[in-house]
C-alpha cells in the first residue's frame, strides 16, 4: 500500500488490525495515509475492544453485516448499531432442523439479533 492509497476493506476484524499495526511499524499514520472511513465486517462478530480501537483509534465507522457465500448479505448493522437489520428484499426463516418446521420468521424492516444460524441445503 502506499500513501495516500484508498483502501477499503471487509471481511475479519483481526486482518484489519494486523495491517493497522503494521502500517504502524512501517511509518505509516494509518488514518491520514489510508482514508479508510467505514468498515462493514462479515467473517465473525467483532469484539467491543476491536470496535473502539478502530472507532476512537483510527477513525473508522465499523458495522456489521452477515452473509453467506450461498445467499450473499442477509442482515446488516446501521449507523445506529443497535443490531443486524433484515433487507426489504430478504426472508430469513429459522427451521428446527430435527422437525423441519418454521420456529421463527424475520420480518424487513425490523432489528434482529442473528447470534448464529445454521445454513442447511435440503
Amino acid at each position: 500500500m502506499q500513501r495516500g492509497s484508498q483502501f477499503s476493506g471487509g471481511g475479519n476484524d483481526t486482518v484489519l488490525y494486523d495491517i493497522a499495526n503494521k502500517a504502524k511499524e512501517l511509518g505509516y499514520n494509518f488514518p491520514k495515509d489510508f482514508f479508510l472511513r467505514l468498515c462493514l465486517f462479515t467473517t465473525e462478530r467483532i469484539s467491543a475492544s476491536l470496535r473502539e480501537i478502530y472507532e476512537k483509534g483510527y477513525g473508522i465507522d465499523v458495522r456489521g453485516l452477515y452473509s453467506t457465500n450461498e445467499t450473499g448479505g442477509l442482515a446488516y448493522e446501521c449507523p445506529e448499531k443497535n443490531g443486524m437489520h433484515v433487507p426489504h428484499n430478504v426472508i430469513i426463516e429459522i427451521v428446527n432442523p430435527e422437525t423441519g418446521s418454521r420456529s421463527v420468521q424475520v420480518k424487513s424492516g425490523k432489528s434482529w439479533s442473528l447470534s448464529s444460524i445454521l445454513i442447511s441445503p435440503y
